[in-house]
């Protein structure tokens, strides 16, 4: 399995689940990103680049869906 593709899907997911939060009003998308951006930081600066470079594409993905995202009213 190509680990691209997975890194994409896993960041394509994270970025629904933001949607349906944010929908729910438990949080913003892009609060969601910044913590995971946060957390790809400090994780990069711990030690493990790789794991940063992938929780900084996941915030990267989730703040581009959550400028796009469909409001609805309850």
């Amino acid at each position: 399995m190509n680990e691209d593709a997975v890194v994409k899907a896993m960041g394509t997911a994270l970025s629904v689940l933001a949607a349906a939060l944010e929908r729910g009003g438990v949080m913003k998308g892009q609060e969601l990103a910044n913590l995971l951006g946060m957390i790809g930081t400090v994780t990069s600066e711990d030690g493990d680049p790789d794991q940063g470079l992938i929780l900084g594409a996941w915030s990267a993905m989730i703040s581009d869906s959550a400028g796009k995202a469909v409001k609805y009213d309850n």
